[in-house]
Protein backbone atom coordinates (compact mmCIF):
# COMPACT_ATOMS: atom_id res chain seq x y z
CA UNK A 1 0.00 0.00 0.00
CA UNK A 2 1.30 3.43 -0.53
CA UNK A 3 1.29 5.72 1.77
CA UNK A 4 0.43 9.24 -0.19
CA UNK A 5 0.37 11.23 3.68
CA UNK A 6 3.42 13.49 4.36
CA UNK A 7 5.50 12.83 7.03
CA UNK A 8 6.36 16.12 10.01
CA UNK A 9 9.89 16.43 8.25
CA UNK A 10 8.26 16.95 4.51
CA UNK A 11 5.07 18.79 6.16
CA UNK A 12 8.01 21.19 7.98
CA UNK A 13 9.66 21.51 4.75
CA UNK A 14 6.36 22.47 2.78
CA UNK A 15 5.20 24.96 5.33
CA UNK A 16 8.68 26.98 5.64
CA UNK A 17 8.33 27.13 1.41
CA UNK A 18 4.78 28.17 1.64
CA UNK A 19 5.72 31.51 4.56
CA UNK A 20 8.77 32.28 2.52
CA UNK A 21 6.92 32.90 -0.40
CA UNK A 22 3.29 34.47 1.11
CA UNK A 23 6.01 36.93 2.90
CA UNK A 24 8.41 37.65 -0.27
CA UNK A 25 6.55 36.58 -3.10
CA UNK A 26 2.50 37.34 -2.83
CA UNK A 27 0.34 37.39 -5.83
CA UNK A 28 -0.25 41.19 -5.31
CA UNK A 29 2.85 41.31 -6.41
CA UNK A 30 1.32 42.02 -9.75
CA UNK A 31 -0.34 45.13 -9.19
CA UNK A 32 -1.65 47.49 -9.37
CA UNK A 33 -1.96 45.52 -12.94
CA UNK A 34 -0.15 43.36 -14.74
CA UNK A 35 2.23 44.24 -17.41
CA UNK A 36 4.56 43.29 -20.44
CA UNK A 37 7.64 44.23 -17.86
CA UNK A 38 10.15 41.76 -17.24
CA UNK A 39 9.20 39.21 -14.05
CA UNK A 40 10.83 40.35 -10.82
CA UNK A 41 10.99 37.20 -9.88
CA UNK A 42 14.61 36.49 -10.35
CA UNK A 43 15.12 39.12 -7.42
CA UNK A 44 13.94 36.29 -5.12
CA UNK A 45 16.78 33.92 -6.60
CA UNK A 46 19.72 34.81 -3.60
CA UNK A 47 17.41 34.10 -1.13
CA UNK A 48 15.93 31.08 -2.81
CA UNK A 49 19.36 29.99 -3.36
CA UNK A 50 20.29 30.48 0.50
CA UNK A 51 17.65 28.47 1.95
CA UNK A 52 18.29 25.42 -0.83
CA UNK A 53 15.31 25.46 -2.97
CA UNK A 54 17.65 24.76 -5.66
CA UNK A 55 19.07 21.92 -4.47
CA UNK A 56 16.69 20.10 -2.64
CA UNK A 57 16.76 16.88 -4.81
CA UNK A 58 20.39 16.72 -5.23
CA UNK A 59 22.53 14.69 -3.36
CA UNK A 60 24.88 16.44 -0.45
CA UNK A 61 27.67 15.29 -2.56
CA UNK A 62 26.35 17.13 -5.50
CA UNK A 63 25.89 20.26 -3.40
CA UNK A 64 22.33 19.80 -2.76
CA UNK A 65 20.54 19.26 0.07
CA UNK A 66 20.20 15.55 0.23
CA UNK A 67 15.96 15.15 -0.06
CA UNK A 68 14.17 13.44 -2.79
CA UNK A 69 11.88 13.58 -5.48
CA UNK A 70 8.62 13.88 -2.89
CA UNK A 71 10.52 17.05 -1.20
CA UNK A 72 10.31 18.52 -4.61
CA UNK A 73 7.23 18.06 -5.37
CA UNK A 74 6.02 19.57 -1.92
CA UNK A 75 7.93 22.86 -2.77
CA UNK A 76 6.65 23.12 -6.25
CA UNK A 77 3.17 22.72 -5.01
CA UNK A 78 3.99 25.85 -3.23
CA UNK A 79 5.83 27.52 -6.00
CA UNK A 80 2.57 27.22 -8.07
CA UNK A 81 0.16 28.59 -5.37
CA UNK A 82 2.26 31.88 -5.73
CA UNK A 83 2.42 31.69 -9.19
CA UNK A 84 6.72 32.00 -9.17
CA UNK A 85 8.71 32.25 -12.66
CA UNK A 86 8.60 28.83 -14.99
CA UNK A 87 12.29 29.60 -14.34
CA UNK A 88 12.18 27.80 -10.92
CA UNK A 89 11.90 24.90 -12.87
CA UNK A 90 14.32 25.46 -15.39
CA UNK A 91 16.91 26.19 -12.49
CA UNK A 92 15.65 22.37 -10.92
CA UNK A 93 16.11 20.66 -14.13
CA UNK A 94 19.02 22.33 -15.26
CA UNK A 95 20.88 21.49 -11.40
CA UNK A 96 19.94 17.95 -12.08
CA UNK A 97 21.41 17.76 -15.96
CA UNK A 98 24.42 19.21 -15.11
CA UNK A 99 24.74 16.76 -12.09
CA UNK A 100 24.45 14.22 -14.05
CA UNK A 101 26.66 15.13 -17.09
CA UNK A 102 29.79 15.73 -14.77
CA UNK A 103 28.84 19.32 -14.77
CA UNK A 104 29.72 19.99 -10.80
CA UNK A 105 30.58 23.98 -11.45
CA UNK A 106 27.75 24.50 -13.17
CA UNK A 107 25.37 22.75 -11.04
CA UNK A 108 26.61 24.42 -8.39
CA UNK A 109 25.96 27.62 -9.72
CA UNK A 110 22.34 26.76 -10.79
CA UNK A 111 22.16 25.81 -7.09
CA UNK A 112 23.49 28.84 -5.60
CA UNK A 113 21.69 31.23 -7.74
CA UNK A 114 24.58 32.67 -9.58
CA UNK A 115 23.60 31.17 -12.58
CA UNK A 116 20.36 31.59 -14.24
CA UNK A 117 18.43 29.45 -16.33
CA UNK A 118 15.15 29.70 -18.62
CA UNK A 119 12.82 26.94 -20.11
CA UNK A 120 13.05 26.28 -24.01
CA UNK A 121 9.56 24.94 -24.74
CA UNK A 122 9.64 23.01 -28.11
CA UNK A 123 6.97 23.93 -30.65
CA UNK A 124 6.63 20.08 -31.26
CA UNK A 125 6.63 18.41 -28.26
CA UNK A 126 9.21 15.66 -27.79
CA UNK A 127 11.53 17.47 -29.30
CA UNK A 128 14.68 18.85 -27.50
CA UNK A 129 16.39 20.61 -30.22
CA UNK A 130 16.11 21.10 -33.65
CA UNK A 131 12.95 22.61 -33.90
CA UNK A 132 11.55 26.22 -33.21
CA UNK A 133 11.24 26.76 -29.59
CA UNK A 134 9.58 29.08 -26.70
CA UNK A 135 12.06 30.59 -24.11
CA UNK A 136 9.98 31.71 -21.39
CA UNK A 137 11.31 34.41 -18.84
CA UNK A 138 14.57 34.50 -20.79
CA UNK A 139 15.91 37.97 -20.19
CA UNK A 140 17.91 37.05 -17.55
CA UNK A 141 19.17 34.00 -18.74
CA UNK A 142 22.65 32.60 -19.22
CA UNK A 143 21.44 29.18 -20.05
CA UNK A 144 18.33 27.49 -21.64
CA UNK A 145 17.33 24.03 -20.49
CA UNK A 146 15.52 21.42 -22.62
CA UNK A 147 14.66 18.01 -22.40
CA UNK A 148 12.56 14.98 -24.57
CA UNK A 149 11.47 11.67 -23.30
CA UNK A 150 15.61 10.53 -23.61
CA UNK A 151 17.36 12.81 -21.93
CA UNK A 152 17.63 16.36 -20.67
CA UNK A 153 20.45 18.90 -21.13
CA UNK A 154 21.63 23.06 -20.90
CA UNK A 155 22.82 25.28 -24.08
CA UNK A 156 24.10 28.65 -23.30
CA UNK A 157 22.20 31.18 -24.54
CA UNK A 158 25.11 32.50 -26.70
CA UNK A 159 24.32 29.62 -28.92
CA UNK A 160 20.33 29.99 -29.12
CA UNK A 161 19.84 30.84 -33.14
CA UNK A 162 17.42 33.41 -34.62
CA UNK A 163 16.05 34.54 -30.59
CA UNK A 164 13.00 37.31 -31.38
CA UNK A 165 10.73 38.46 -28.85
CA UNK A 166 7.26 37.31 -29.49
CA UNK A 167 3.74 38.49 -27.75
CA UNK A 168 3.14 36.49 -24.24
CA UNK A 169 -0.31 35.06 -23.91
CA UNK A 170 0.06 35.74 -19.93
CA UNK A 171 1.76 38.98 -19.42
CA UNK A 172 3.88 38.74 -16.92
CA UNK A 173 6.26 36.29 -18.42
CA UNK A 174 8.74 37.42 -21.49
CA UNK A 175 8.38 35.25 -24.35
CA UNK A 176 11.04 34.73 -26.89
CA UNK A 177 11.25 32.38 -29.81
CA UNK A 178 14.34 30.89 -31.19
CA UNK A 179 15.93 27.78 -33.01
CA UNK A 180 17.74 25.38 -31.10
CA UNK A 181 20.29 23.47 -33.34
CA UNK A 182 20.06 19.59 -34.18
CA UNK A 183 23.11 18.80 -33.11
CA UNK A 184 23.15 17.42 -29.20
CA UNK A 185 23.75 19.79 -26.64
CA UNK A 186 27.29 19.67 -24.79
CA UNK A 187 25.72 19.56 -21.59
CA UNK A 188 23.38 16.63 -21.66
CA UNK A 189 21.90 13.75 -19.28
CA UNK A 190 21.28 10.68 -21.21
CA UNK A 191 17.64 8.88 -20.04
CA UNK A 192 14.40 10.03 -19.19
CA UNK A 193 14.60 10.08 -15.39
CA UNK A 194 15.20 14.03 -15.65
CA UNK A 195 12.68 14.61 -17.88
CA UNK A 196 9.98 12.19 -15.77
CA UNK A 197 10.94 14.59 -12.91
CA UNK A 198 10.44 17.54 -14.57
CA UNK A 199 6.80 16.75 -15.66
CA UNK A 200 6.10 15.66 -12.16
CA UNK A 201 7.31 19.35 -11.17
CA UNK A 202 5.12 20.72 -13.36
CA UNK A 203 2.18 18.54 -12.20
CA UNK A 204 3.01 19.83 -9.08
CA UNK A 205 3.08 23.61 -10.04
CA UNK A 206 -0.09 22.96 -11.65
CA UNK A 207 -2.12 21.49 -8.47
CA UNK A 208 -0.34 24.73 -6.67
CA UNK A 209 -2.13 26.77 -9.34
CA UNK A 210 -5.38 25.12 -8.63
CA UNK A 211 -5.53 25.41 -4.98
CA UNK A 212 -4.43 28.98 -5.39
CA UNK A 213 -7.57 29.56 -7.70
CA UNK A 214 -9.98 27.75 -5.28
CA UNK A 215 -8.55 29.64 -2.13
CA UNK A 216 -9.07 33.08 -4.22
CA UNK A 217 -12.43 31.97 -5.21
CA UNK A 218 -13.78 31.44 -1.84
CA UNK A 219 -12.13 34.57 -0.14
CA UNK A 220 -13.94 36.78 -2.87
CA UNK A 221 -17.46 34.83 -2.19
CA UNK A 222 -17.66 35.19 1.50
CA UNK A 223 -16.99 38.43 1.72
CA UNK A 224 -19.01 39.62 -1.67
CA UNK A 225 -22.55 40.73 -1.14
CA UNK A 226 -25.58 40.07 -3.76
CA UNK A 227 -29.36 40.29 -2.58
CA UNK A 228 -28.08 40.92 0.78
CA UNK A 229 -26.04 37.84 1.09
CA UNK A 230 -22.65 36.62 0.41
CA UNK A 231 -22.59 34.90 -3.04
CA UNK A 232 -21.31 31.65 -1.25
CA UNK A 233 -24.55 31.38 0.42
CA UNK A 234 -25.72 30.92 -3.51
CA UNK A 235 -26.24 27.10 -4.59
CA UNK A 236 -24.33 27.75 -8.24
CA UNK A 237 -21.47 29.35 -6.47
CA UNK A 238 -21.47 25.93 -3.72
CA UNK A 239 -21.48 24.12 -6.38
CA UNK A 240 -18.81 26.02 -8.33
CA UNK A 241 -16.13 25.64 -5.36
CA UNK A 242 -16.89 21.70 -4.50
CA UNK A 243 -16.04 21.20 -7.68
CA UNK A 244 -12.80 23.14 -7.38
CA UNK A 245 -11.86 21.32 -4.11
CA UNK A 246 -12.93 18.03 -5.82
CA UNK A 247 -10.42 18.80 -8.49
CA UNK A 248 -7.52 19.97 -6.52
CA UNK A 249 -7.68 16.63 -4.21
CA UNK A 250 -8.03 14.64 -7.38
CA UNK A 251 -4.91 16.55 -9.11
CA UNK A 252 -3.01 16.24 -5.44
CA UNK A 253 -3.66 12.65 -4.52
CA UNK A 254 -2.56 11.74 -8.68
CA UNK A 255 0.47 13.52 -8.06
CA UNK A 256 2.01 12.84 -5.59
CA UNK A 257 0.91 8.88 -6.08
CA UNK A 258 3.05 9.10 -9.79
CA UNK A 259 6.17 10.68 -7.92
CA UNK A 260 6.07 7.96 -5.56
CA UNK A 261 5.92 4.90 -8.35
CA UNK A 262 8.61 7.14 -9.90
CA UNK A 263 10.67 7.27 -6.84
CA UNK A 264 9.99 3.74 -6.61
CA UNK A 265 11.13 2.70 -9.95
CA UNK A 266 7.63 0.92 -10.10
CA UNK A 267 6.22 -0.60 -13.52
CA UNK A 268 3.25 1.94 -13.99
CA UNK A 269 5.37 4.97 -13.36
CA UNK A 270 5.20 6.48 -16.43
CA UNK A 271 1.29 5.76 -16.51
CA UNK A 272 0.38 7.21 -13.58
CA UNK A 273 2.87 9.79 -14.57
CA UNK A 274 0.92 10.89 -17.91
CA UNK A 275 -2.46 10.67 -15.52
CA UNK A 276 -1.21 13.39 -13.40
CA UNK A 277 -0.12 16.06 -16.15
CA UNK A 278 -3.75 15.24 -17.50
CA UNK A 279 -5.14 15.52 -14.61
CA UNK A 280 -3.72 18.39 -12.99
CA UNK A 281 -3.53 20.12 -15.79
CA UNK A 282 -7.20 19.80 -16.23
CA UNK A 283 -7.86 21.02 -12.76
CA UNK A 284 -5.65 23.91 -12.96
CA UNK A 285 -7.59 25.29 -16.28
CA UNK A 286 -10.66 24.80 -15.03
CA UNK A 287 -10.47 25.99 -11.39
CA UNK A 288 -8.88 29.65 -13.00
CA UNK A 289 -11.83 29.30 -15.09
CA UNK A 290 -14.67 28.68 -11.99
CA UNK A 291 -12.51 31.04 -10.15
CA UNK A 292 -13.52 33.85 -13.07
CA UNK A 293 -16.50 32.89 -13.19
CA UNK A 294 -17.70 33.19 -9.25
CA UNK A 295 -15.95 36.46 -9.35
CA UNK A 296 -19.08 37.74 -11.31
CA UNK A 297 -18.86 41.15 -13.62
CA UNK A 298 -15.53 42.32 -11.84
CA UNK A 299 -14.15 38.46 -13.01
CA UNK A 300 -13.65 39.80 -16.38
CA UNK A 301 -11.21 42.35 -15.82
CA UNK A 302 -7.85 42.27 -15.69
CA UNK A 303 -6.79 43.45 -12.40
CA UNK A 304 -7.64 40.92 -10.40
CA UNK A 305 -5.30 37.73 -9.37
CA UNK A 306 -7.90 35.20 -10.77
CA UNK A 307 -6.17 36.54 -14.42
CA UNK A 308 -3.00 35.84 -13.14
CA UNK A 309 -3.73 31.89 -12.24
CA UNK A 310 -5.57 31.46 -15.10
CA UNK A 311 -2.53 32.57 -17.79
CA UNK A 312 -0.29 31.23 -15.88
CA UNK A 313 -2.41 27.90 -16.09
CA UNK A 314 -2.60 28.40 -19.65
CA UNK A 315 1.11 28.61 -19.97
CA UNK A 316 2.36 25.47 -17.45
CA UNK A 317 0.14 23.25 -19.31
CA UNK A 318 2.32 23.83 -22.37
CA UNK A 319 5.78 22.83 -20.69
CA UNK A 320 6.61 19.16 -21.98
CA UNK A 321 3.77 19.35 -24.29
CA UNK A 322 -0.15 20.26 -23.77
CA UNK A 323 -3.14 18.17 -22.58
CA UNK A 324 -3.44 16.26 -25.98
CA UNK A 325 0.29 15.18 -25.82
CA UNK A 326 0.04 13.50 -22.26
CA UNK A 327 -3.24 12.09 -23.45
CA UNK A 328 -1.84 10.18 -26.11
CA UNK A 329 0.98 9.12 -24.29
CA UNK A 330 -1.31 7.74 -21.50
CA UNK A 331 -2.45 5.48 -24.16
CA UNK A 332 0.65 4.32 -25.07
CA UNK A 333 1.25 3.36 -21.51
CA UNK A 334 0.67 0.05 -19.71
CA UNK A 335 -2.05 0.11 -17.25
CA UNK A 336 -1.44 -0.54 -13.79
CA UNK A 337 -1.79 -4.49 -12.97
Amino acid sequence: MINLVPTDEQKALAEAVADFLSREAPLSRFFPSPTLDPNTDGALWPQMAELGFFGLGLSEEAGGVGYGLMEEILAFREFGRAAVSPNVLATVIGAHAAAAAGESDLAQGLIAGTVRASLANPLNPGEATGAAHHLIDVEAADWVVVWSPDGAGLIPLAEVEDMAVVPSFDPTLPLARARIASNRPKVWAEGGEISRRASALTCAYLVGLAEAARDDSVAFTKVRTQFGQPLGAFQSVKHRSADMATRVEASWCQTLLAGLTQAAGQDDALFQLSAARMVAGDAALKNASANIQNHGAVGFTAELEAHILLKRAHVMTQIGGDQLTHQLRLMTQAAPA
